[in-house]
């Protein structure tokens, strides 16, 4: 499956709130579920995280996404707090790089 998209991350590089970079969105295509697209994804980001001297990375999750949760969980985030954003309430996460 050479040189084919099939996702997408995006992400803030510092928080003005906490300096922390900060992931906003990881999606793969529908097409490429629970092929181990989204993990490889995550693995070679978290690499370029770790090569700018980050060394830890956060993400807000919506409270009802069950299946978000589970993929982040698994990939070694730990809840930390609740915020509001945009009027609907996340769960934040953090990993330690």
């Amino acid at each position: 499956m050479e040189n084919k998209y099939v996702g997408i991350i995006d992400f803030l590089e510092s928080n003005p709130s906490d300096n922390c970079p900060w992931i906003g969105l990881l999606m793969i295509h529908g097409k490429y579920h629970r092929k181990g697209y989204g993990n490889t994804a995550y693995n070679l980001f978290e690499e370029k995280l770790k090569q700018h001297g980050y060394d830890k990375v956060h993400i807000g999750i919506l409270t009802d996404n069950v299946g978000a949760k589970r993929f982040w969980t698994s990939l070694g985030f730990r809840f930390y707090t609740y915020k509001l954003w945009q009027g609907k309430t996340i769960e934040c996460y953090e990993k330690q790089l």
